[in-house]
């Protein structure tokens, strides 16, 4: 990553009050990353995802469901599918897998 892509992207965790700086001037996280989606840090730190930072900006589903064809329906999955990575939390990206149920706490385990 570009210094200047990183040190963004450190600023912006820091404004959103992902990471604080503690007294001997290190950086540690400050959310628990299985509460928080990649939505919501997306959101907080400014990202698009490629679509809209405002969720409900987007069309309704409805409005696509409605219509019938191929395209809608692959739009629906299409929709589907987004809805289920955005809505992953952070710790299960990092993780690779969707935590187990006793998985809850701040730590994140790697495989």
């Amino acid at each position: 990553m570009p210094l200047l892509s990183r040190d963004a992207t450190l600023e912006a965790l820091l404004e959103a009050n992902y990471i604080v700086e503690t007294e001997d001037g290190r950086l540690c996280l400050s959310r628990d990353l299985h509460r928080v989606t990649v939505a919501e840090l997306a959101r907080d730190i400014g990202l698009s995802l490629g679509r809209t930072r405002d969720l409900a900006d987007r069309p309704a589903l409805e409005n696509v469901a409605d219509t019938t064809g191929t395209l809608p329906e692959l739009l629906i999955r299409l929709r589907e599918a987004e809805d289920n990575i955005l809505n992953r939390s952070i710790a299960s990206v990092i993780a690779g897998r969707d935590p187990e149920p006793e998985e809850t706490s701040g730590a994140i385990k790697l495989y």
